[in-house]
């Protein structure tokens, strides 16, 4: 299951509102915004490197996504 999935099911879960206060409420959405888009970003990177011929042994060792995440990405 990928970061952004978990995020996506915690947030669904809404037997733990009850327990936040609007200020962890919003610095929870906002730690998972940067989380998804830190993720989106290594993953945009890979992208282009991969179009540019970057060998995808060197694109795991940068990004630290494995061979086969990156892929997918193609």
């Amino acid at each position: 299951m990928t970061y952004r999935k978990k995020i996506e099911e915690a947030n669904d879960k809404k037997q733990f509102e009850p327990f936040l206060t609007y200020a962890e409420d919003v610095r929870f959405q906002i730690n998972t915004a940067r989380n998804i888009g830190k993720e989106e970003g290594i993953e945009e990177t890979a992208r282009n490197m991969l179009k540019n011929n970057v060998d995808i042994g060197i694109i795991s060792k940068c990004t630290k996504l494995s061979k086969s995440h990156i892929m997918t990405l193609l």
